[in-house]
């Protein structure tokens, strides 16, 4: 059931990060370049707007990448370790990825409340930084959810195996 609930939470985050944020990038930014190179009038704020929803995007992946096992590691630690110092490095990992999550959200709590208190917006688009970082929390949440699931069954997935197809879908 857990492992459920984090699928179908990881899967609408990311659902968002592809068809929300990848699209928004691809439709600003063409028509910034037909706007900039055909009528001589880009958009100040295409910029800003591409660099926010990419940050977005790479944001609300995380914790599908780390659910599915598709993320970066190291594969040649583990390629030369017998099975029982492979187990004890992913619980290591799973660790680090928990403490390493928690951090990262209670910083986006504390800068949160200090982006609402000084009203921080971005410069080009008026837009207050605070939903971003709140984006960046809950993302931080969830990948602590998949690290604390991770520590306490000893297996998630791995990029090998079929199983995270189930999870990108």
């Amino acid at each position: 059931m857990v492992r459920y609930l984090l699928v179908r939470a990881s899967s609408l985050m990311f659902g968002v990060a592809a068809y929300v944020c990848y699209p928004a990038i691809l439709i600003i930014i063409s028509i910034d370049v037909v706007r900039r190179y055909v009528f001589n009038s880009p958009w100040t704020w295409s910029q800003e707007f591409a660099s926010l929803m990419l940050f977005l995007a790479l944001a609300l992946s995380a914790p599908a990448a780390w659910l599915a096992g598709v993320h970066i590691r190291a594969e040649f630690v583990r390629a030369n370790v017998s099975e029982k110092a492979k187990s004890r490095i992913e619980r290591v990992v799973w660790l680090l990825v928990v403490l390493v999550s928690a951090a990262l959200a209670f910083q986006c709590w504390k800068d949160g409340k200090m982006m609402i208190l000084f009203n921080e917006n971005s410069p080009e688009l008026d837009l207050p930084h605070v939903w971003f970082r709140f984006a960046l929390g809950v993302s931080a949440i969830m990948t602590g959810l998949v690290g604390l699931w991770g520590l306490v069954t000893g297996h998630v997935a791995d990029a090998d195996s079929s199983e995270h197809e189930e999870i990108i879908e």
